[in-house]
């Protein structure tokens, strides 16, 4: 989560009911930093899986560099109401 949210370059965070209980989900980035894949591994209900899903794919990133190559990455996004 922390280490996603530095590479992105651009952060929306999804309209949610207040009181909605913490959700996560996981993403998969390309090497260009474009998301292609929103899953949901700890099964939020549908309306706030899908309110989490419009807003990353609002999202941008920069490219993720491991080991000096660009490279794909998952990682697991956590929201919380405010």
């Amino acid at each position: 989560n922390a280490e996603a949210r530095t590479l992105a370059a651009h952060v929306v965070e999804p309209r949610l009911k207040k009181g909605t209980s913490p959700f996560t989900l996981r993403i998969r980035v390309d090497k260009h930093g474009k998301l292609v894949r929103v899953l949901n591994p700890k099964n939020a209900p549908p309306e706030v899986y899908k309110a989490g899903e419009k807003a990353l794919q609002q999202w941008k990133f920069r490219p993720y560099v491991h080991d000096g190559k660009v490279d794909i990455f998952d990682a697991d996004i956590d929201f919380k109401t405010r």
